[in-house]
């Protein structure tokens, strides 16, 4: 018996006659299934090219996943095979229909792709933030292909880039989708691919929403472009130089568009292209000097202002200045845009900006200190009770995140965030105000909690107290705590040599003007 037959099954399609083909599609084929598949393709039956060892095709409605055409380099064939791989699952029947997709003389080739460079960043629990470095703005982006590790995937996913809102730049979404994968024995099923608006921005940020899982694997994203234009020309032979990147030229008329029907794209040479390099001085001399930015702006009294700190040397050109937590404490108001926030050189001269609002948090990490001895102002209670002091930085924080986490897997607390307040005019004694109060449970010995993230107003105050509820059970462990705040930073140009000092602590400032 034949072992290697009862493991596999297929079809033959006759397409009756060779034709320039690149994909083949099954149809009919009743849901759910997954399947390995092999796809050979021939001209007479008796001699068959490999087109793809170890293709997938899968509908599996429950999971929102389907993929029923497989695609390949094209080539001419009258005939198309494919195996099915029935190790691990069942037969499915013979498909009712198959069509194979014809490529048209003169049919651009498959999108372009190409990989990108990305980098991990800051991200409050529950989230993954990325990073995503592209080879230059502007480029006909439609898509981004992820390439996640992991056997089960099921993430929303969004992707932002900077653009302008006002007078400052701030998160646009290009697009959002989820990621999904799922595994029956050895043949995956995915839709990795998140769909976005061409890009404006070299730098793009993808956020993930991880849920109760680890953060995202993410080991590597693709670019996956427009369909591009070709050009066709009668070749001399040798080295060929294109000239690009003038966007004040129309597109040229040739005589050789008369013979576009009468192109057979099978027949034609594919010629590659070089290293690209600028044009020289000479070259660009015709062109005109480009006009130069404004770097310098009106003088500053910088006694005026609270705060005058130094900007650390760098790169000259264009650069981009994080605003930390100490910013954030001591502007007039960093929510409303930082009105009091000047960047000025040695001497007093002011340096335009643009305010950039980032999608990652600031993150501060602090350590829950557990009280010995409760305040006096936490009322009594029955139950037991831990006190933590988290210990904020500056007083005048903006609104924030705190996140708490554990090593207890199985608990169930209640948690109050509040804050010690001292006497006023209607209170004789200090006492204590409740910010927030929620419930935090755990039921799972396989998994770590999740860390517990609560919204916090602007307090005005050096820190909160957490104060947890413990019942009649030993005290839940605290670990590290984080403070998500909101984060910034500008954008500006910096001249070679320039020393740049960051002002602000101004009242009754009004917004630069750039």
């Amino acid at each position: 018996m034949d072992t290697d037959r009862l493991k596999t099954s297929g079809f033959e399609a006759d397409l009756g006659e060779p034709a320039l083909v690149d994909g083949l599609r099954v149809d009919g084929v009743s849901p759910p299934f997954l399947k390995r598949v092999r796809l050979e393709g021939s001209g007479d039956r008796e001699r068959w090219t490999l087109l793809m060892d170890e293709g997938t095709i899968f509908d599996l409605p429950d999971e929102q996943l389907r993929l029923t055409e497989l695609r390949f380099t094209p080539g001419s064939f009258r005939y198309l095979r494919m195996t099915f791989d029935d190790t691990n699952s069942a037969r499915l029947p013979r498909p009712p229909s198959a069509a194979a997709r014809q490529v048209a003389p003169g049919a651009p080739p498959p999108p372009l792709k190409a990989a990108v460079t990305f980098e991990r960043r800051a991200a409050e629990p529950g989230r993954s933030r990325f990073r995503i470095h592209l080879p230059g703005a502007h480029l006909p982006i439609v898509g981004l292909d992820l390439d996640v590790g992991g056997n089960y995937v099921l993430r929303q996913t969004r992707v932002f880039e900077a653009r302008f809102s006002g007078a400052e730049l701030a998160p646009a979404s290009l697009g959002q989708a989820t990621l999904r994968r799922v595994v029956r024995g050895d043949v995956a099923a995915a839709a990795l691919r998140l769909p976005i608006e061409p890009p404006s921005e070299p730098q793009l940020d993808l956020e993930v929403d991880d849920g109760d899982n680890p953060p995202l694997d993410l080991r590597g994203v693709s670019a996956v472009f427009a369909e591009l234009p070709w050009i066709y020309l009668d070749s001399p032979g040798g080295a060929l130089t294109a000239r690009y990147g003038n966007d004040g030229l129309t597109a040229p008329r040739y005589d050789i568009e008369a013979a576009r029907s009468q192109i057979r794209i099978e027949t034609i040479a594919e010629a590659k292209w070089g290293a690209p390099r600028a044009r020289s001085a000479g070259d660009n001399a015709a062109a005109g000097p480009a006009l130069p930015l404004p770097t310098r702006g009106a003088p500053l009294d910088t006694s005026l202002f609270k705060y005058v700190r130094d900007v650390p040397p760098g790169n000259d050109g264009l650069i981009a200045v994080p605003l930390d937590v100490a910013v954030l404490a001591h502007s007039v108001s960093p929510t409303g845009g930082f009105p009091d926030l000047r960047a000025i050189d040695a001497s007093g001269s002011q340096i335009p900006y643009v305010l950039e609002r980032v999608p990652e948090p600031l993150t501060l990490d602090v350590t829950p200190e557990r009280l010995a001895t409760p305040p006096g102002t936490l009322p009594p209670s029955q139950s037991a009770r831990s006190v933590y002091r988290v210990t904020y930085p500056f007083v005048d924080l903006p609104a924030t995140r705190l996140s708490i986490s554990t090593t207890a897997r199985v608990f169930d607390r209640g948690v109050i965030i509040a804050v010690e307040r001292p006497p006023t005019e209607r209170r004789r004694d200090a006492w204590l105000e409740t910010v927030t109060a929620t419930r935090w449970v755990h039921a799972d010995q396989e998994r770590a909690a999740m860390p517990l993230t609560l919204s916090l107003p602007a307090l005005h105050a050096t820190g909160v107290l957490i104060v947890v509820d413990e019942g009649d059970n030993s005290p839940l462990p605290l670990g590290p705590a984080h403070i998500l705040l909101p984060s910034s930073r500008i954008r500006l140009f910096r001249e070679k040599t320039t020393a740049i000092r960051l002002a602000y602590g101004r009242n009754g400032s009004q917004p630069a003007a750039i």
